[in-house]
């Protein structure tokens, strides 16, 4: 059980709280058992009732089913191991209450009141203590008043012994500094990159002796593996349309049931920036408007990223009417603002405009037919769903199916990755096709598309290197691209020794690129993540490539610039951090608390009571 704690996650104190707080469990209660079961287990002295257990995990299941919209049951908690967290957790509590009454800590009558008189559960419509609500909620919960003052006393000497163990612990900067630095370090670049475009003389024509010799220490390139002979018969939503007639009236009322997607809103890209105050907001605005700074500084510099920043495409419905009036009646890019907005003081980057548009029913009847005419022959085909089984079932080979069925008979040489198309292409025909056995008989298969098809295992066939003839021109494909990756390689690295002689990129005919404060998470869109990983490996002035799809990357570390500590607006992150830090120690010192107790004082469960009061649940739902 101690174990079992260690692994919880901070939800511990929220459940501590609330797992006795009062909620409709009308429908099952103790009297279920009879006097059989009293408790389903201790720590130490400390007994956990019966009651207490029923009424947790019924909460939380209803909690669940609330959630998820949807009924929850015991079977599909257990599923979830939901069971066993109740239950460690009502021994977690009991744990504490052992402590408590063995320190003597207790509450008096009046906080037992005022926690009474607070609880929003008891209140009437005038926001004041209302008996009626109060003796409704505990019947509703199958206590008593006595019961509930002894819970509610309960839980307030354990806050202070929770509180004991917990409070206090504070965490200095180092554990958010470390973050931050690392995290929050900044690094500007200068890049290009290089392809087959700058090859002098690039690989295009080799002999016969160069491809065999390629071919030959390539084998495994150009061998197919194990590969199954698979005789199948499939039936497709697509090869019953010939026999679906559509009524146009249906189609229409189809298109105005979907009118969303034919009548489509202009949008834009928006990237957006909430400032505290108007004078910093204008004081961006006009850093951006006069090329001192750019937007991505201006985020940088409040501690968030681009991808924080980031709305995503919005009409003009998706925003306040008059920002929405101000942003949408131009067409141009970039920076509007700031504007007030319930946020603050408000700037939004266009990044990108998506015009509206209007497909009318002509131009859309081809697509609403084919949705209309598919939905139909899936219909067709699952009603001949069991006219198929049955035949198969029969031992009906597939041949014969074929024959009296609409489905068409095909065969196919099946190995992982033979890159098929259509229904062979799926995932369930590969699936099949992967596990089929050589004595498995037929079976009918329902594919996502509405598709169904069966399939024989006819033989298997051993690897074989297909001749050179057959893959000539794959092999004189491979050979162009692997001599001339050898030759950007080589190139690279004259680069690289040039910049490192005090050329520029300029001066050897690249094309120079600058990327600024970049991010160690972050980059500019234009440049592979992986260039940004390789840069955060390098000291200033070094150089750094890394090759991606037939280009090389090449870039030199410009500048560092370590996250500043002293800055206004970087000192929420650090007490953001701290605070977490803090939130996560107390939690650790609780844990091991309990933990502890457990151990010293031992905990027994059960069994019986537990499977008793489960089976009883589970029967009752």
């Amino acid at each position: 059980m101690a174990k079992a704690l260690r692994s919880k996650s901070t939800n511990i104190f929220v459940w501590i709280l609330l797992l006795l707080l009062i909620v409709g469990l009308a429908g099952f209660g103790a009297g279920s058992f009879g006097g059989s079961f009293s408790t389903v287990g201790s720590v130490g002295d400390e007994k956990v009732t019966l009651k207490t257990y029923i009424r947790a995990l019924n909460n939380q299941l209803n909690q669940i089913s609330q959630q998820t919209g949807q009924q929850f049951s015991l079977e599909q908690a257990q599923l979830l191991g939901v069971d066993r967290q109740v239950l460690d957790q009502v021994l977690a509590i009991a744990a504490l209450d052992g402590q408590v009454r063995k320190a003597g800590i207790s509450v008096g009558d009046n906080a037992v009141k005022n926690q009474l008189m607070k609880t929003p559960a008891f209140k009437g419509l005038d926001g004041k203590f209302d008996e009626k609500a109060y003796e409704f909620a505990l019947n509703q919960a199958d206590l008593s008043p006595s019961e509930y003052d002894e819970i509610l006393r309960k839980e307030n000497a354990r806050m202070l012994l929770q509180n004991a163990v917990s409070s206090g612990v504070k965490s200095n900067e180092t554990y958010a500094l470390t973050l931050l630095n690392f995290h929050r370090q900044l690094r500007s670049f200068s890049w290009s990159k290089i392809n087959v475009s700058n090859l002098e003389t690039p690989a295009k024509d080799p002999s016969n002796a160069d491809l065999n010799t390629f071919y030959q220490k390539n084998a495994d390139s150009y061998t197919i593996p194990e590969s199954k002979n698979i005789s199948y018969v499939s039936l497709t939503p697509t090869m019953l349309f010939d026999q679906i007639e559509v009524n146009e009236e249906d189609l229409k009322q189809l298109y105005e049931d979907n009118i969303d997607q034919y009548v489509i809103a202009e949008k834009r890209s928006l990237q957006r920036l909430i400032f505290s105050n108007q004078s910093e907001a204008s004081a961006a605005f006009t850093a951006h408007e006069n090329g001192t700074k750019t937007f991505e500084q201006l985020v940088s510099e409040r501690g968030l990223t681009l991808a924080d920043v980031s709305l995503g495409e919005l009409s003009m419905s998706d925003l306040d009417a008059a920002v929405a009036d101000k942003i949408f009646e131009s067409n141009a890019l970039g920076i509007y603002g700031p504007y007030k907005t319930d946020l603050g003081p408000t700037l939004y980057n266009v990044q990108k405009i998506t015009p509206g548009s209007i497909t009318t029913f002509e131009e859309a009847t081809n697509t609403l037919q084919s949705f209309t005419k598919t939905e139909n022959a899936i219909e067709m085909i699952n009603g001949m769903i069991d006219e198929i089984d049955d035949l198969l079932a029969s031992g009906a080979t597939i041949e014969e199916v074929a024959l009296d069925t609409d489905m068409i008979l095909r065969t196919t040489s099946y190995f992982e990755g033979n890159g098929s198309v259509g229904i062979e292409a799926s995932n369930e025909f590969n699936l099949e096709a992967s596990k089929i056995l050589k004595d498995d008989y037929p079976t009918l298969i329902t594919l996502s598309d509405g598709s169904i098809l069966a399939m024989r295992l006819d033989s298997i066939k051993p690897p074989f290197l297909q001749s050179f003839d057959t893959v000539k021109d794959e092999v004189k494909s491979d050979w162009i691209n692997a001599e001339n990756n050898k030759k950007l390689k080589t190139l690279s690295e004259n680069i690289v020794a040039k910049l490192n002689n005090g050329a520029t990129f300029e001066s050897l005919g690249l094309k120079g690129n600058n990327s600024a404060d970049v991010l160690r998470s972050g980059s500019n869109g234009e440049v592979p993540a992986t260039l940004v990983t390789e840069i955060f490996k390098l000291n200033v002035n070094e150089i750094g490539q890394i090759e991606e799809q037939n280009t090389i990357f090449i870039a030199r570390l410009g500048a560092i610039t370590e996250f500043d500590a002293f800055a206004p607006v970087n000192k929420k992150w650090i007490n953001y951090l701290s605070s977490q830090r803090e939130q996560q120690l107390s939690q650790d010192y609780l844990e091991s608390f309990l933990v502890a107790v457990q151990n010293r004082e031992g905990v027994s469960i059960d069994q019986k009571s537990l499977n008793a009061i489960q089976a009883s649940i589970g029967s009752s739902q």
